[in-house]
């Protein structure tokens, strides 16, 4: 659940929290909060609207992740996030997260490209290795 896959935090104590998975129409049944359409998330979901039929209406549309995750904290709704980015929330039990269900948002990854034979400050080399925990990668390529 927590490694490179969009996932569908909402509030801790909501519905779907706790499931293992729920598929995307889902997405339609409650508010919510997205990214704007030129965030690469979103255009994932825009993706996934044209295959299976499904017409996804934010009822907020924001480029800041804080904003989304604030309006799933105080009960407003649903947003869909990286895990990554919510990992602390769920953790201290302010958010609950829930995968989706489609193949188009567990293919998803992060990248991290730098110059070859650059050594990396002490600062990036630390962020790497946080990287490599959450995604559960063991090792640079």
């Amino acid at each position: 659940m927590l490694h490179r896959k969009l996932g569908k935090p909402g509030f801790p104590r909501h519905r779907l929290a706790g499931l293992k998975a729920v598929p995307i129409t889902i997405l339609q049944e409650e508010p919510l909060a997205l990214r704007k359409p030129s965030h690469r998330i979103r255009q994932i979901l825009q993706q996934v609207e044209v295959q299976e039929g499904i017409k996804l209406r934010p009822a907020l549309e924001s480029n800041s992740y804080e904003v989304l995750k604030v309006f799933v904290a105080n009960n407003m709704g649903m947003t869909v996030l990286p895990m990554l980015s919510v990992t602390s929330e769920v953790s201290g039990g302010k958010l609950a997260a829930v995968p989706l269900r489609h193949e188009a948002l567990s293919g998803t990854v992060a990248s991290l490209v730098v110059r070859r034979g650059r050594k990396l400050p002490v600062a990036a080399t630390e962020f790497l290795k946080l990287l490599q925990e959450e995604l559960g990668h063991p090792s640079a390529a």
